[in-house]
């Protein structure tokens, strides 16, 4: 076989673009976009743009994709030897690309992220921003190199990671809105964060079980390495039948329907969370199936901000 030409700088970039998974760094940005202005701006009272203008919503996107690219490069750092085991096609870390331009890379993009969210601060004069910015950037790259590995932190950090999306959305929103709306404001962001929360713990949970062989030969103490993969489904199957239940109360406390189109519209991500529950059931799971159902749960779930009415 060829040797791989790590000297190539086309080589290296190409790696590093694959290595930041352009696709889960546009849902993010998407997320961001779709509830600020598919659902945010249709408010009664809400201001005509965020917080010091839409340059500023523009930043905060920024500052999510950055730091999350940021994050996968790193988390691909340290997970060199269990995708080789689990994903051989995406371990291209010492065959495509480098070690030193990954963490060169990693460095530069937190470092941008970072800046751009100081700049968010001095603009709002808003010092949550960047002190949130920095708590992010500390737990990706904590989570890599040390949590990853041990059973429920791991999973505890990226379901957080995951709710930190609308609370990030809310902190830039904040001061643009009037003080009377700010507990309705964060009512819905805050919902919105504990369903992607909820969701985000199930689903890693799924992917240790996917992982089990590369992260028990790497040696790290994941759930389902230290518990089994049976223990796991049931934990899993649990922990997503809790959720549809209460995803339904959630739907039935706000009573924010006024036509059965939108209820039906607004049920669809509890009909894929049930259809997870049910390709975990028997002796032999899904995992596969339910990995992606649950990654299309929290998609639509984000994505009903656009037919959601105003609250």
């Amino acid at each position: 076989m060829e040797k791989p030409n790590l000297s190539s700088k086309r080589t290296n970039l190409d790696g590093v673009i694959r290595l930041t998974r352009p696709g889960n760094l546009a849902i993010a940005a998407a997320t961001m976009a779709v509830l600020h202005w598919g659902w945010l701006v249709r408010w009664a009272d809400a201001p005509p743009s965020t917080a010091g203008g839409h340059l500023n919503l523009a930043l905060g996107m920024a500052v999510v994709v950055l730091l999350m690219a940021a994050g996968n490069l790193i988390n691909a750092y340290f997970d060199v030897d269990e995708d080789r085991i689990n994903r051989p096609d995406r371990a291209i870390v010492d065959r495509s690309v480098k070690r030193r331009v990954l963490i060169l890379t990693h460095q530069v993009l937190n470092g941008l992220g970072l800046a751009a969210a100081l700049w968010l601060t001095l603009r709002t004069g808003n010092p949550m921003l960047v002190s949130m910015a920095a708590l992010i950037s500390f737990l990706l790259w904590r989570y890599s190199a040390r949590w990853k590995g041990r059973p429920n932190t791991g999973n505890i950090v990226v379901a957080a990671l995951l709710a930190a999306v609308p609370l990030w959305l809310l902190t830039l929103e904040w001061s643009a809105w009037p003080a009377p709306s700010r507990p309705m404001l964060a009512v819905a962001l805050c919902t919105f964060a504990g369903f992607a929360f909820a969701v985000g713990w199930q689903r890693e949970l799924v992917k240790d079980a996917l992982d089990i062989e590369g992260d028990r030969k790497a040696g790290k103490q994941t759930w389902t390495v230290v518990h089994g993969a049976e223990r796991t489904r049931i934990r899993t199957s649990r922990g997503i039948l809790v959720t549809v239940l209460l995803y339904a109360l959630t739907i039935g406390i706000f009573n924010i329907h006024d036509n059965l189109l939108l209820l039906t519209g607004s049920a669809v991500p509890g009909l894929t969370l049930l259809l997870a529950w049910i390709s975990l059931r028997g002796s032999s799971p899904h995992w596969r199936r339910v990995n992606a159902l649950l990654k299309w749960t929290l998609i639509i779930g984000f994505m009903q901000a656009l037919w959601l009415s105003p609250i």
